[in-house]
């Protein structure tokens, strides 16, 4: 499947050792920070819990979600990342888990209709269980079918399989977008009393699909970095380039979506919710969001030098990272009303910063893990990936088999 293993360098394998005892080493100081904040922050804690669980669960799916989404639609040009998508979902998979089973034990802290179970079916705590545990299930089963099905080589495939890795992934489709409804839902938008906002989960998986994207592409540009390969060609910059500026203007229209039609109908319901994060000492974090998930990466797409540049591209990926790292804490820790929002420092807590920390950490720890065990994950280069043998980047994509020929995208 692959010709140029990676790590087959003496200086490599110790570049990655180095990597992930560092990453182990944030993934115990982020964990104990996380213990620290219930002692000393109290209820606050749980807003950092929210929070980081809100944001990596968006950000590790939708990393798996855009790399399907371009291979469904036949993009030979982003066959480098397939693997890599599949792989960060499932290194934060285990995190994912615990997180969300401290979340379920927190309810009560976290939701203010914990208390009133029958004012509504919705608010049923057995449904809300089951509803979240579902979605989990469901999706990481799918997952794990997915990377299982698609470690066959293509010589062992036949039109059956070919088959049942694109219905595995329409379904992972169709699970991500009614499971991250419930989860948007759930874990942000019902956190305010009687706040029900239609576009709320399509701006939600946007700002999902956003960062997995600009994930996927820092941790390649990293890697090529990291052992001295040019594994991002100019024909891939052209196209996450194009996605960049693509999804940074989605992403704002979804934003004036959901801001001016509660701004001008004036609703007490909406308008609190969405005046909560950009008034107080949030606005200078709202203006941050602003400025990092949306003009920062509209305006560098517009020039070719930053575009099809290396260091260009590595600074607009991480801005959009943390545009929507701040988009997830204002889409939560604002609605839980507690007494100090996490004290004075907000999102800057170093708390805060050592659990988000700490869990980049443990993805990094697991995803070296893996790519140790399948090197086929990052690609040394265009020729490492074999059309014949790997059954995820082979021709047969999406709906009807495509030839090479045919485009030259």
């Amino acid at each position: 499947m692959i010709k140029n293993n990676l790590l087959e360098s003496p200086e490599n394998i110790s570049k990655t050792n180095t990597i992930s005892t560092l990453s182990l080493l944030a993934l115990i100081v982020g964990l104990a920070a996380l213990a620290v904040s219930f002692v000393l922050l109290k209820n606050n804690g749980w807003g950092i819990l929210l929070s980081n669980f809100v944001f990596f669960t968006s950000l590790a799916q939708g990393s798996l979600i855009v790399v399907l989404i371009i291979r469904m639609a036949s993009g030979h040009w982003g066959r480098r990342f397939f693997r890599l998508g599949q792989s960060i979902n499932m290194a934060f998979m285990p995190f994912a888990i615990v997180l969300m089973t401290v979340t379920l034990l927190g309810h009560k802290y976290i939701h203010f209709w914990a208390k009133h179970p029958d004012e509504v079916f919705w608010y049923n705590p057995v449904f809300f269980i089951l509803r979240n545990v579902g979605f989990f299930v469901i999706f990481y089963a799918l997952a794990l079918r997915l990377n299982r099905t698609s470690k066959l080589k293509a010589p062992e495939a036949n039109k059956r399989t070919y088959h049942k890795l694109t219905m595995n992934i329409l379904f992972l489709f169709i699970v991500f977008v009614l499971g991250m409804t419930f989860f948007s839902w759930d874990m942000s938008m019902t956190l305010t009393h009687g706040y029900m906002d239609t576009i709320y989960t399509f701006r939600f998986m946007v700002g999902a699909i956003y960062s997995g994207l600009a994930f996927n592409f820092l941790i390649m540009t990293a890697a090529g970095k990291l052992f001295g390969v040019k594994i991002i060609t100019d024909r891939i910059y052209k196209h996450v380039s194009t996605l960049f500026f693509a999804f940074s203007v989605i992403w704002f229209y979804t934003w004036w979506a959901q801001f001016f039609p509660a701004w001008y109908s004036h609703i007490p319901e909406e308008t609190t919710t969405l005046y909560a994060p950009t008034h107080g000492s949030f606005w200078l974090i709202y203006l941050g969001m602003m400025v990092f998930a949306w003009l920062i990466p509209w305006f560098s797409m517009l020039f070719t030098r930053i575009k099809y540049k290396r260091k260009g591209m590595t600074v607009v990926s991480a801005s959009i990272l943390f545009g929507v790292w701040l988009q997830r804490y204002l889409e939560t820790v604002p609605q839980l009303k507690l007494s100090n929002m996490i004290s004075g420092f907000h999102i800057f807590n170093p708390l805060n910063v050592l659990v988000t920390l700490g869990l980049f950490g443990g993805i990094f720890f697991v995803l070296i893990r893996i790519i140790k065990k399948y090197p086929e994950v990052i690609p040394s280069s265009e020729k490492a990936l074999d059309d014949e043998k790997d059954i995820l980047v082979s021709k047969p994509r999406g709906w009807h088999h495509v030839q090479q020929e045919d485009f030259e995208y």
